[in-house]
């Protein structure tokens, strides 16, 4: 046997061992995230809940003068109606809000606990209307500026209320959010929810790692659903509520974005409220099968409002990223390859003034601070790290996929950096932002700045002799402020 064939039995040995090896790495990573997922309790069982009526009453702290109302339709589902109020009764919030139950001609079983209940107010409906009058309902007897829709199958999480509140501080434009929903083990029940070019509609990121970089920033979404979702007190009645031809439920979130976009505003999907959903469970048998029946018409009517926009929108079926965050444009892919250098003012700058033209801002870090990053997931800007993105090699193959236009190296290393990065992505057009003096231009750096579409400095006077080698790249000043920034995007 020859050398060549020697070799190429060789490797046909060892290709497959380095396969199973890399089966067995991924299998290992996907046990680390498992055991890393954070669980909620299961439902209580009736019996248990009936002891717990039978201790005392559960005491709701609202607020005399609430900031935010939310309405709970209540129907059946004993068990799951309980660990709704349970949590509102004992997770810790800062925004005042009174709590608004609208009694949906319950159950007998229900009805004994909404009796043990204090704190609350109490809308009667002769007749079970089914949750979307009765959100109306709760809605018309509201005092927050702010209206919370929250169904009885949920459990609310620490900082749930702050963090949908905090979202129309932080984007002014903000008509309607919406929270992350898990499912009790964990994993994501949904991010946003995309509805399709027929009328059709899903969740976005089901069963995934609600960890994922992609789930964790605030972004603008095709709709949100009604188990938790909020919308200025005036702006809803504006929009005439939810529109009663979609009862007794279904698609009416979905109609509820359309005519808030259509009226200027944002809907956006907030991933630090983290709300648990038992799907279901709190509307009885019978209204969920109404509600399933109802879906398809619902989809009809919905696609016969809606067909001119519906016309842009994904095929049926199509949950992929590009499908979820068509709202954003190619944007920016920000690299901070020296974890003892922490993204710098000019940077923020630059990915706040890029979402706010619509465009997709992404950081990669080596080691992220938390209150770092939650500033600037609460601004829009995706923050990729380990253990999703372990390096900034794989962040730039990872933006092959065509969702960024532009890369930003930043640091006084970022000479090196772009050195070592730049030729690794061809397509984009870096900026190199120094905020430090640069060591000596030399031809290798002057290669990598000659792909740079500009370079941008903290103060001009940094380059010294060397301003006269940038010859192939735009030199400015580090922006001071995001609207500075946005010239940068025009």
């Amino acid at each position: 046997m020859n050398v060549v064939a020697r070799v190429r039995a060789l490797g046909a040995r060892v290709r497959p061992r380095r396969a199973r090896l890399g089966l067995l790495r991924a299998a290992v990573v996907k046990a680390q995230r498992f055991a890393r997922r954070e669980r909620f309790p299961a439902l209580p069982t009736e019996s248990a809940v009936r002891a717990r009526i039978a201790r005392g009453p559960i005491e709701i702290p609202s607020s005399e003068r609430p900031r935010v109302s939310i309405i709970v339709p209540v129907h059946g589902g004993l068990s799951a109606t309980f660990a709704c109020l349970e949590a509102l009764a004992h997770t810790p919030v800062k925004t005042p809000f009174e709590l608004l139950l609208v009694d949906d001609a319950a159950e007998d079983p229900v009805k004994q606990l909404l009796e043990a209940v204090r704190g609350a107010r109490i809308a009667q409906n002769a007749v079970c209307l089914g949750p979307l009058h009765a959100c109306n309902v709760g809605a018309r007897s509201a005092r927050g500026e702010l209206l919370c829709f929250l169904d009885g199958d949920t459990r609310v999480t620490p900082g749930w209320l702050d963090a949908l509140v905090e979202t129309f501080a932080v984007w002014p434009r903000a008509g309607v959010v919406g929270a992350r929903h898990l499912f009790p083990d964990g994993r994501l029940r949904d991010a946003g929810g995309i509805v399709f070019r027929d009328g059709t509609h899903g969740e976005y990121g089901r069963h995934r790692d609600p960890e994922e970089p992609r789930f964790r920033f605030v972004r603008p979404v095709d709709y949100c659903s009604r188990a938790c979702l909020v919308v200025p007190t005036g702006l809803f009645h504006d929009l005439g509520g939810f529109d009663a031809r979609y009862a007794p439920g279904q698609s009416e979130d979905a109609d509820l974005a359309f005519k808030a976009r259509s009226a200027g505003y944002e809907v956006l999907y907030q991933p630090l409220a983290r709300i648990v959903r038992y799907d279901g469970v709190a509307q009885g048998r019978e209204r969920r099968r109404e509600l399933k029946r109802s879906r398809a018409e619902n989809e009809a009517r919905l696609l016969e409002r809606y067909r001119a926009e519906l016309a842009l929108h994904p095929l049926p079926g199509d949950r992929s990223i590009k499908a979820a965050e068509r709202w954003l444009a190619p944007g920016v892919l920000a690299l901070v390859p020296r974890p003892e250098e922490p993204p710098n003012p000019a940077l923020r700058h630059l990915l706040v003034a890029a979402r706010r033209a619509l465009l997709r801002a992404s950081v990669w870090h080596a080691s992220w601070d938390q209150t770092m990053r939650r500033a600037l997931e609460l601004q829009g800007i995706e923050c990729l790290g380990a253990p999703f993105v372990r390096s900034a090699r794989a962040a730039l193959e990872a933006a092959e996929d065509g969702r960024h236009r532009h890369l930003v190296l930043c640091g006084p290393h970022a000479l090196a950096d772009a050195r070592a990065l730049c030729p690794r992505a061809p397509d984009l057009l870096p900026w190199v932002v120094l905020d430090g003096p640069p060591s000596r231009l030399d031809a290798a750096d002057r290669l990598a700045l000659a792909h740079a579409e500009g370079v941008l400095v903290a103060d001009s006077s940094l380059l010294g002799a060397s301003k006269s080698a940038l010859s192939d790249a735009r030199v400015e000043l580090l922006p001071e402020s995001p609207d500075e920034a946005e010239r940068l995007f025009g």
